[in-house]
């Protein structure tokens, strides 16, 4: 005779949103990437494999890569808010990449009016990511993304972070190149996409 198969209750929880909300240009990964056509979904066991943080003072944009369900490796890089193909050369892109042991469990940062003049509205003007090896239990701690001062904000994961979702307006220009140009442009607000399983 056969064993039962271990069967689980899969949570899956958004954080508050940190920034701004937007009448318009939200998105979650997790919806998308499941929804896309031929992409598969997003595996939530080693969820992210690579964030690019694009910032100079505040949060411009991120481009995260998600592995798959299927096996196949890792699916196309989503993007959002300013662009890695911007123009502005004095912005920063710096690649966080995880192993497929690493997690992503806590996201600390500054939101709010950036200080000290509010040129660029509400915003995510600071990120930084703890993460968490499940097979060497080390964690480790990214540096901080972004310059500007606002007020701090912690959101920690019951499971793990597996996707990112938030309100953004996709463009080529920095955030600093779209207020010079008096137009919207790049991240506005954050939210995470938590999963937690329990054995039934």
């Amino acid at each position: 005779m056969e064993a039962a198969a271990t069967q689980y209750n899969t949570a899956i929880v958004q954080s508050p949103t940190v920034g701004r909300i937007l009448d318009a240009g939200r998105f979650n990964d997790i919806e998308q990437v499941i929804s896309s056509g031929g992409q598969g979904g997003i595996n939530v066991n080693n969820p992210i494999a690579k964030i690019i943080v694009l910032h100079g003072e505040v949060i411009d944009g991120i481009e995260v890569t998600y592995r798959k369900t299927d096996g196949g490796g890792t699916g196309v890089p989503v993007a959002h808010g300013t662009s890695t193909q911007t123009t502005d050369q004095n912005l920063q892109q710096t690649p966080v990449e995880l192993k497929p042991t690493e997690q992503i469990i806590a996201v600390t940062g500054m939101h709010g009016l950036s200080q000290p003049d509010v040129q660029f509205g509400h915003r995510v003007v600071r990120i930084q990511f703890a993460i968490y090896d499940k097979a060497t239990g080390e964690m480790r701690v990214t540096k901080v993304f972004g310059s500007r001062s606002s007020t701090p904000f912690v959101v920690t994961a019951n499971g793990k972070f597996v996707s990112f979702g938030g309100y953004a307006i996709n463009s080529l220009d920095s955030v600093a190149q779209a207020a010079k140009k008096g137009v919207e442009g790049g991240i506005y607000g954050l939210f995470f996409d938590d999963v937690d399983f329990e054995t039934v």
